[in-house]
């Protein structure tokens, strides 16, 4: 059966909890040990955790962009380099799109409006 891997730049942070969560719910996902070249599917949660194509479907989380040096870069090249673009902030979509990138999404994480307020 095919399925997604889930690749965490860090340890003990939301986005490993994130990576738990969507693994428990999804039975056709797994996360866990780093890059696995037997998945259909790689999804890095970052970007800066992806080094070179495993799988035949590669999808990249972007959740900022750095001001300069190699992760100014890589936050780009990873970009062309991956198959679809996932980030939680329509700012860094659009900064992609605007780069070229056309496979883009923005995915709001969501806010309870009546328990916290601007």
């Amino acid at each position: 059966m095919a399925y997604v891997n889930i690749v965490t730049s860090d340890r003990g942070w939301i986005l490993e909890n994130l990576a738990t969560q969507i693994s428990s719910r999804l039975s056709y996902v797994k996360f866990g040990d780093g890059v696995d070249a037997d998945a259909a599917i790689q999804y890095y949660i970052t970007y800066s955790c992806r080094y070179r194509r495993v799988s035949p479907i590669e999808v990249g989380y972007f959740a900022h962009l750095e001001p300069e040096g190699e992760a100014y870069e890589k936050f780009f090249r990873t970009a062309e380099d991956v198959d679809y673009c996932i980030s939680h902030a329509e700012l860094y979509a659009h900064m992609l799109r605007e780069h070229g990138i056309a496979n883009v999404t923005a995915i709001s994480p969501g806010v309870d409006l009546d328990r916290f307020m601007p």
